[in-house]
């Protein structure tokens, strides 16, 4: 099997797109959430690569398109989203902090149940971030295989 290095990725978003991934870091407060500038990197790269950075299939998008793509991504949402995939404690108490009141009305309508412990529905989400971070990391195997 060839192995290929993949360049890093802080270097080479900032050649794609010619902005500085520590802007944008700290742009999505992600220092507030445990991501690094290379997961961060990583991250945007593969939301770019993924939609085509917002151009048209078949259409090599220019410096500035993908510049103008990645400035008009929520960054402080991704890079929360992503920390808590990854199970960052950080990201997932500042999660709770500001949806904790929402999910929980919305756990006491679907259960019709006023009496929801919070306590336990905390628990239970930091119990599916750990399991997620677990198939995370089966996935990860078997794409290596």
């Amino acid at each position: 099997m060839i192995e290929i290095e993949a360049p890093a990725p802080q270097p080479y978003l900032d050649q794609l797109s010619g902005l500085s991934t520590d802007e944008l870091w700290q742009l999505a407060e992600a220092v507030s959430v445990g991501l690094t500038g290379d997961e961060l990197a990583r991250i945007l790269l593969e939301i770019g690569f993924k939609h085509k950075y917002g151009i048209a299939a078949g259409v090599t998008p220019s410096r500035a398109q993908i510049a103008a793509f990645l400035r008009s991504l929520q960054l402080r949402d991704l890079a929360l989203a992503h920390a808590c995939a990854l199970g960052r404690d950080a990201a997932w108490q500042q999660f709770m902090a500001i949806y904790k009141e929402p999910l929980t009305k919305a756990a006491i309508g679907v259960t019709r149940f006023a009496a929801f412990d919070s306590s336990s529905f905390t628990k239970r989400m930091r119990h599916i971030s750990r399991r997620a971070v677990a198939l995370r990391r089966v996935i990860s195997a078997l794409d290596a295989l």
